[in-house]
C-alpha cells in the first residue's frame, strides 16, 4: 500500500464569473522513501492539489469529490481535530513563500518549539487550549527559551541540522532578520521537527539563487534519507525534478496529463505538453538564440471546453481532440499519458503519428473506463511514444 493515495480528486472555487474546477480528477501516489515531482506551469493546480490533500482549502473553494488516503486513513472523512493532529506531525508541508508562512511577531525558535509542543507532548510544555484558541499573538509571551527549555533546545538542534549558522543566536531572531534562504531553512526545520512520514514541499526553492537552491535540495535529500519519508515535490523547474525525483506527474489545467518514472518521461515524453515543456528548457548550445515557447493560453476553467484542454496549443491536434476529453493510456511500463494519439481505435491518431514521422506500434491500455460520458474498452492497441523532446 502506498503511503499517500489520491484518487479522482476534484476541487472547485466559486467566483463572480462562475465555478472554477482547479483540480479535475487527479490521481496520485507517493510511497515511503520515494520522491514524486508534480510539475506544470503556474496556474495548473499544483498548489491547490497539495492544499486539498491536507484539507486546507478555504472558502470559496471546496473539495467536491475524490479519495485521499494517508496510511490507509481516509482524510476526507477525518474531523478537523484529527487533521490538526496529523498536520505538522505525520504529514507536513513546506509552503511556497517562507516570509508569508512564518509569523512575523514570533521568534523563529518559538515557532519551531511550538510545533514540537503541539505534537510531541513534552511533559509540562504542551500547548493549552487557551493559548492555541484565544491568546495567540495578542498577549505578549515570554520566549520559549525560558518557559519551555526542552522544546527550545530541540528547536535549536533542528536549526543546526538544516544548516542555519549560530542557531542559538538565530533562534532568538524574528523572520524579518532572516534572508530568503535562511527563512526557507527555518521552514524546513519546522516541517521536519516531528519527523513526518510524508513531506509536501511546495516550490521550496522559489526566488532563491542557484547556490542556495542546491544547498536546500541537498539538505532535503539528506533528511529524507535519515527519516525515510515520502516527498511530494511541487515545482515548475524540470531540472530540479530530474536531479531529485524518482517519479514525475505532469499537470495541466487541473489534470494530470502524464505520469511515469523520471527516466521514462524525460527520455520519451509521450504527451505533447510534456514535450513542449522539455523543448523550452535552455540548453546553451551555440547558434540557439531563441527559446522554444508554447503558443496560446491555458483554457478558461470557468467555461472549459468539452475537448482536450491542450488541443488549442497542440501541434498534433486533430478532429478527435475536439470531440471529447481524453483518458489516460499506458504508453510504457508504469508510464501513462492523457492523449488520443495512443488510441489505435481513433481514426486520426495513427495517421498523425505517421505523418509526423513518429513511431507507431506496441500495446497500450486505457486506464479510465469512460470519456465524455461514453464507454471505452479497458484494453486497446496503441502506439509507442513520440520520439525526441527529451533532455
Amino acid at each position: 500500500m502506498a503511503l499517500l493515495e489520491v484518487e479522482d480528486l476534484h476541487t472547485e472555487f466559486r467566483t463572480d464569473e462562475g465555478v472554477v474546477e482547479a483540480v479535475n480528477g487527479v490521481d496520485l501516489e507517493v510511497a515511503a522513501g520515494e520522491t514524486v515531482g508534480l510539475v506544470g506551469e503556474s496556474g495548473s493546480g499544483k498548489s491547490v492539489t497539495a492544499l486539498s490533500i491536507l484539507g486546507l482549502v478555504d472558502r470559496p473553494g471546496r473539495i467536491t469529490e475524490g479519495r485521499v488516503e494517508f496510511h490507509g486513513e481516509d482524510l476526507r472523512a477525518a474531523s478537523e481535530r484529527r487533521l490538526r493532529e496529523l498536520r505538522g506531525d505525520e504529514l507536513s508541508m513546506i509552503f511556497q513563500d517562507p516570509m508569508e508562512s512564518l509569523n512575523p511577531v514570533l521568534r523563529i525558535g518559538d515557532q519551531i518549539a511550538e510545533t514540537l509542543r503541539a505534537h510531541r507532548k513534552v511533559p509540562g510544555e504542551d500547548v493549552g487550549w487557551l493559548e492555541s484558541n484565544l491568546l495567540g499573538n495578542f498577549v505578549p509571551r515570554r520566549s520559549a527559551r525560558a518557559r519551555y527549555p526542552e522544546s527550545w533546545t530541540q528547536a535549536v538542534e533542528l536549526m543546526d541540522r538544516v544548516g542555519i549558522p549560530e542557531p542559538e543566536q538565530r533562534a532568538t531572531e524574528y523572520p524579518h532578520q532572516f534572508s530568503g534562504g535562511m527563512a526557507q531553512r527555518a521552514m524546513i526545520a519546522m516541517a521536519l521537527s516531528c519527523e513526518p512520514d510524508l513531506l509536501i514541499a511546495d516550490e521550496p526553492t522559489t526566488a532563491l539563487d542557484v547556490t542556495i537552491e542546491a544547498q536546500i535540495l541537498d539538505t532535503l535529500g539528506q533528511l529524507q534519507d535519515d527519516y525515510g519519508m515520502g516527498v511530494l515535490l511541487i515545482t515548475h523547474d524540470l531540472g530540479v525534478v530530474m536531479e531529485t525525483c524518482d517519479r514525475v506527474a505532469v499537470m495541466y489545467a487541473g489534470e494530470i496529463v502524464e505520469t511515469g518514472s523520471v527516466e521514462s518521461v524525460f527520455a520519451d515524453p509521450a504527451h505533447p505538453y510534456t514535450r513542449a515543456l522539455l523543448d523550452s528548457i535552455p540548453r546553451g548550445r551555440k547558434g540557439e538564440e531563441n527559446l522554444e515557447a508554447i503558443p496560446g493560453q491555458v483554457p478558461d476553467l470557468v467555461d472549459p471546453p468539452e475537448a482536450c484542454f491542450f488541443e488549442p496549443r497542440c501541434p498534433y491536434a486533430h478532429e478527435s481532440c475536439r470531440t471529447g476529453r481524453p483518458v489516460m493510456y499506458e504508453v510504457g511500463p508504469n508510464h501513462e499519458a492523457r492523449c488520443v494519439l495512443y488510441d489505435s481505435t481513433d481514426p486520426y491518431g495513427p495517421g498523425v503519428l505517421e505523418s509526423e514521422g513518429l513511431s507507431v506500434g506496441g500495446d497500450t491500455e486505457a486506464t479510465d473506463a469512460t470519456t465524455d460520458g461514453g464507454e471505452r474498452d479497458q484494453t486497446t492497441d496503441g502506439h509507442d511514444p513520440p520520439e525526441g523532446g527529451g533532455s
